[in-house]
């Protein structure tokens, strides 16, 4: 007989079936079910038993009967049935996929370190010293680019100076004819 028939076996009215305090006597229960009972076990399996509980609920002493069955209709408890196995699957199905996604990841990870060393061997990073060098190439080159530009611009600055002021006048005029500027006569009017 297991735990749950014993108690419900026990009768309200009888003194040796409970203690003082109300509590079910461990010893009965111990005949009952042919294995030492403990204190704990009796709480864990009906935590509000007691002698009066047991008065009130004539339905304890029926071992057919329990609690959740007579709270829950059986269409309700078939449905609930259903849903749990349903729940069930769903979550055994979703641990199936966890698994198999973990697996991908793993053997992903590995590929992509065994292309890295790959890759580091056909292109070596470079070190620090390297990328310093050639930091210090680039600006090499554009102060270069830099010189050209104004070595050039004063070029033609001191050519455009070494011309004469008549010379700039001959160079610059429009005149098809090429006659000499006349220089205006200031200052008479007349």
């Amino acid at each position: 007989m297991n735990l749950e028939i014993a108690i419900k076996s026990l009768d309200p009215e009888n003194d040796e079936h409970w203690t003082q305090d109300g509590s079910p006597r461990l010893e009965i229960l111990s005949e009952l079910t042919g294995e030492k009972i403990t204190r704990g076990a009796v709480t864990k399996a009906f935590p509000l038993i007691n002698r009066d509980f047991a008065r009130e609920k004539h339905s304890i002493s029926e071992p057919e009967n329990s609690e959740i069955e007579d709270a829950v209709p059986e269409p309700e408890i078939s449905a609930i049935e259903i849903a749990l196995d349903s729940a069930e699957a769903r979550m055994h199905q979703a641990r199936a996929n966890l698994d198999k996604a973990q697996k991908e990841m793993s053997e992903s990870h590995v590929a992509f370190e065994i292309a890295l060393v790959e890759f580091e061997k056909r292109f070596p990073p470079e070190s620090n010293q390297q990328k310093i060098m050639a930091y210090l190439d680039g600006q090499k080159a554009e102060r270069a680019r830099r010189a050209g530009l104004n070595t050039a611009a004063i070029q033609a600055v001191l050519k455009q100076a070494a011309q004469a002021p008549v010379d700039r006048a001959f160079a610059a005029k429009r005149n098809p004819y090429g006659k000499r500027p006349v220089r205006p006569i200031v200052g008479r009017q007349g």
